[in-house]
């Protein structure tokens, strides 16, 4: 059995290695191929044939045995590159607004008791009893309830309230301002010459105008106005009191442009005529220059002493000659002559002691039940 198969074996690869030798020898290489490259059409032959496809594809729709071909007639549009200007928004006025109601607040239930004023007006006290009659000393920037007090003055005090509305107390009944009252006294303060002079008592002025601030407020100087951009003078609103400011020969709308030469736009010049003015003697002038209606104007005030007629028991009798010699006071007699005019000018100076000496009498009260509260 095994040289059978042995037999057999070697039959087989006797067979394989006789065909590979007569697969070499009947093998033949393939032909080489051609490098005879086919001509490409050149560009005008590639236009000359699109445009002969065109031409045929177009007789072919132009045939359209099923009629469904036709004809784009359009012709392209041209495209404008700049974009149409907006249209403008509506411009819409807005509704004005209404004017807020004032509300006026119920004055305050106060009773001014005394006041103690010196030269320095911030340093001034005052005594005030509210609705209870509790008193208290007070001083300027100090509250009572929702008001503060903005001014203590010799006869009155002065508080702005929270809603800005301003009320004043006085010390006595007879200090509340009465307006034919303050015009006979005005008359004696300004005295007018013409439409354009004027004369001045700068005693009396002082006396009815404390401050700067004062007159600004009572003339009613707004400020600065300008023309074509440029300052050219202070402007007066309406006056609160119409009879300062028509003594002083003013009006509304006008606009002071310079006094006594120095122009008024400047805020260093409005200093140094504050204080040129406030140094003037008796006899000296102030000249104004406003505009008024574009129109200008000068006006001339004269410092002088202005002194009310004197009043006679008997205004048909003269008045009795001066005796050409008096005797010589002593100093008792001259204390007392002294004494007697003084009150004779000041006829509320008794008063005014008689109210000061209860003010320091309650300070002292009050400062010793405040020691025995502490004790």
């Amino acid at each position: 059995m095994k040289q059978d198969l042995w037999l057999a074996n070697s039959a087989l690869l006797a067979i394989f290695i006789a065909s590979l030798l007569g697969y070499q020898l009947v093998r033949q290489d393939a032909p080489l191929l051609s490098t005879h490259q086919i001509p490409q059409p050149t560009e005008p032959e590639k236009k000359k044939e699109t445009a002969e496809a065109q031409a045929l594809w177009n007789e072919i729709y132009q045939d359209d045995i099923f009629g469904t071909f036709f004809q784009d007639e359009s012709k392209p549009s041209k495209q404008s590159l700049i974009s149409p200007i907006p249209e403008p928004p509506i411009p819409l006025t807005p509704p004005i607004p209404e004017s807020p109601k004032v509300e006026f607040i119920a004055p305050l239930s106060i009773t001014i008791h005394g006041i103690i004023a010196g030269g320095d007006e911030s340093k001034n006290v005052a005594m005030i009893a509210d609705e209870t009659n509790a008193e208290s000393i007070y001083r300027v920037g100090e509250k009572i309830k929702d008001a503060q007090i903005i001014k203590i003055a010799n006869n009155r005090v002065i508080l702005l309230r929270s809603n800005g509305q301003q009320e004043t107390f006085y010390l006595r009944k007879d200090d509340v301002p009465d307006e034919q009252h303050f015009a006979d006294r005005w008359k004696y303060t300004v005295k007018k010459i013409d439409d354009q002079t004027f004369e001045i008592d700068p005693h009396r002025f002082a006396k009815e105008i404390q401050t700067l601030g004062h007159l600004i407020e009572e003339i009613s100087l707004i400020g600065a106005t300008y023309r074509e951009g440029k300052p050219i003078g202070l402007r007066l609103g309406k006056p609160e009191k119409e009879l300062i400011a028509t003594s002083l020969g003013l009006a509304e709308n006008d606009i002071i442009t310079a006094i006594n030469g120095i122009s008024t736009v400047e805020q260093e010049n409005r200093l140094k005529i504050y204080e040129d003015i406030t140094q003037l003697p008796l006899g000296s002038s102030i000249k104004l220059d406003l505009k008024r209606a574009d129109k200008d104007i000068s006006l001339s005030y004269r410092l002088a002493k202005l002194e009310p007629p004197r009043r006679t028991v008997f205004p048909g009798l003269a008045a009795p000659a001066k005796p050409t010699e008096q005797l010589p006071m002593n100093r008792v007699q001259q204390r007392e002559q002294t004494l007697r005019d003084f009150n004779r000018l000041h006829p509320d100076n008794e008063k005014h002691q008689q109210s000061m000496m209860a003010i320091r009498q309650r300070i002292l009260e009050n400062l010793q039940r405040r020691f025995q509260n502490r004790q």
